[in-house]
């Protein structure tokens, strides 16, 4: 008997868009990679439009949510992902954008992208 080798794959989609029709939610996928002068995380959000779409970076995290409508002024946020901003990243220039159902934040480097050293000299007391 043959196995076609993306049935699991298939399965999982299957699976993902008969919960998400039927009112619930499907986890993000979310990718993380290191360029030369920034970092990029990528989140599929599928059938989850731009507008719908918050980022927001409180202190050292970024935060991504969806904001609900509830029947009242203001929307329920639903939490999706949260990460760490990274000491070698400058969190004024980061930023994000949308296409084909992936949320793209990118996080330009610092100056100082490889870190800081430095050697500490120790007084005598």
């Amino acid at each position: 008997m043959k196995i076609d080798a993306d049935l699991t794959t298939k399965l999982a989609y299957t699976a993902n868009l008969a919960n998400t029709i039927n009112g619930g939610m499907v986890e993000t996928e979310v990718s993380f990679n290191k360029n030369e002068d920034h970092y990029l995380i990528n989140v599929q959000v599928p059938g989850i439009s731009r507008e719908t779409l918050k980022v927001e970076i409180n202190n050292d995290l970024i935060l991504v949510f969806i904001a609900l409508e509830n029947g009242t002024e203001e929307p329920f946020n639903y939490l999706l992902k949260y990460f760490k901003i990274p000491f070698e990243v400058d969190a004024e220039q980061i930023w994000a954008d949308y296409e084909a159902q992936q949320l793209h934040i990118v996080m330009p480097f610092k100056e100082l992208e490889d870190g800081y050293w430095r050697s500490v000299e120790i007084n005598k007391g």
